[in-house]
């Protein structure tokens, strides 16, 4: 026991580290790549940024994954007593549920999902992880005894998506930097400078044209 708190305690903080690292990384990295000229610095500078941001979505999320697996999981039945909502915001919601099981036990659930079923009084089975209380399933229950619905938390779609999106961003990032190592390009297409894409000795050999729009023939005389 003491073994797995001491993981679930490293887990957490290499999580919460990993974010505040990141986000370093990225105002650093960021401002080099936005204020040096083209080169390989540029272009190091906003493979790095890019990398570091797309580490943020694609670990942190694995490491609270292993953080909730490794918590105990508990069920528990009663009836909702009290309801404290501490964000009421759809992006983080935040609801604490006081669930008494009538024979003067309690528990406090968390949940972090938007839910008509979340008011006194309504019967219901839950399972919930320990230490951070988060609600994992919720199953309503009726007077009469039969179950009326289920409410899942949706963090693991959330996590989900966050690790599909790093994965695709990693894809793009690698490909523009091998196409534009050097950071010329602003957008996927366009240069930033064109003198370093075209070369400026070859307009001087462009042909003439004549006020009909023909080109002008030309001849060099040799001696």
């Amino acid at each position: 026991m003491f073994y797995t708190s001491l993981v679930i305690s490293v887990v957490r903080d290499l999580a919460w580290s990993l974010l505040c690292i990141s986000g370093v990384v990225v105002a650093i990295y960021g401002y080099i790549a936005a204020t040096a000229g083209a080169g390989r610095r540029k272009g190091r500078a906003r493979l790095i940024a890019a990398l570091a941001f797309i580490s943020w979505l694609l670990v942190t999320p694995l490491l609270w994954t292993l953080y909730d697996a490794l918590l105990p999981v508990y069920e528990w039945n009663g009836v909702i007593r009290s309801v404290q909502i501490k964000d009421s915001s759809s992006q983080r919601y935040n609801a604490q549920l006081l669930i008494a099981d009538g024979h003067g036990g309690e528990v406090s659930v968390h949940a972090s999902d938007r839910s008509n079923a979340w008011r006194p009084g309504q019967r219901l089975r839950v399972r919930y992880r320990g230490v951070s209380g988060d609600l994992i399933r919720a199953t309503l229950i009726g007077p009469d005894g039969r179950e009326q619905g289920v409410v899942n938390s949706t963090k693991p779609i959330e996590r989900s998506i966050g690790i599909g999106l790093g994965l695709l961003l990693l894809w793009v990032v690698l490909k523009r930097y091998r196409l534009d190592p050097e950071g010329v390009l602003e957008g996927p297409h366009e240069p930033s400078n064109l003198s370093n894409v075209v070369d400026q000795d070859s307009l001087l050999h462009l042909p003439e044209m004549d006020s009909d729009g023909n080109h002008k023939a030309s001849w060099t005389r040799r001696n």
